[in-house]
């Protein structure tokens, strides 16, 4: 049998890398954004519920169903996550529609998360999103 050209091995081996970054990348978005649903705190169960993670420019969904314990919410979030794409950047953003979110986050409206729920996360989860990006090909 011949031996693979080098296109060959060198595409085999990009595409191995990409895979590995990707998985990466994929599982510190998706441990971020359950800590972010887990210290979200619950009154309704509404704020909880509303995190989503959309394409970069797309409108939030603002009447998703209200999600006490976050479970729906982080099964909604690992789907989206599970389908990015390995090929090219991620032009994502995370957030909820829901107009008091700021006011728990900075203004202290929740004894239940005095340093807030996405601040307090992005101090360790930014840092090791960051530690991920290899720069451009």
């Amino acid at each position: 049998m011949a031996r693979p050209s080098f296109r060959d091995q060198f595409d085999k081996a990009t595409l191995k890398a990409m895979r590995e970054v990707s998985a990466k990348a994929k599982a510190r978005l998706t441990a971020f954004s359950f800590a972010v649903v887990d210290d979200t705190p619950v009154l309704s169960g509404k704020l909880k519920g509303s995190w989503q993670l959309t394409r970069t420019g797309t409108e939030f969904i603002k009447d998703l169903p209200d999600d006490p314990d976050g479970q729906v919410t982080k099964a909604r979030l690992l789907q989206k996550i599970k389908y990015l794409p390995i090929h090219m950047d991620w032009q994502i953003m995370f957030g909820t529609p829901v107009p008091y979110a700021h006011k728990i986050e900075y203004e202290g409206w929740s004894n239940k998360a005095p340093a807030g729920m996405v601040r307090k996360n992005l101090a360790v989860g930014g840092e090791r999103l960051k530690a991920i990006y290899i720069g451009s090909f």
